[in-house]
């Protein structure tokens, strides 16, 4: 399930309509705004954050919130929880 992709690891990675999509699971909010740039540097189309709780996921959206435009439009988040029941068109749709 973890893909190592020119040295970066990235937790879950499908791809989807020709696009490689990463699924990074975040039990901190810590490395996530390392983690979505260097998604997008090795050649990621698009990242979902399943984050562990709401606490981390309004952490995360604080993050994301302070990235460049075009970083943003290419980041969804969720509850780790939702990221479950959901496919993967709808996991593109952003919630």
């Amino acid at each position: 399930i973890e893909l190592n992709k020119n040295n970066k690891f990235i937790d879950v990675a499908l791809k989807q309509d020709n696009r490689l999509i990463a699924i990074e699971v975040a039990m901190t909010s810590v490395n996530e705004k390392t983690n979505i740039i260097k998604d997008i540097q090795v050649g990621m189309d698009f990242i979902v954050v399943g984050c562990k709780d709401h606490k981390i996921l309004g952490e995360v959206k604080t993050i994301v919130s302070s990235l460049d435009e075009c970083l943003k439009e290419k980041v969804a988040i969720y509850l780790l929880s939702e990221i479950l029941k959901k496919n993967p068109e709808e996991l593109l749709n952003r919630g």
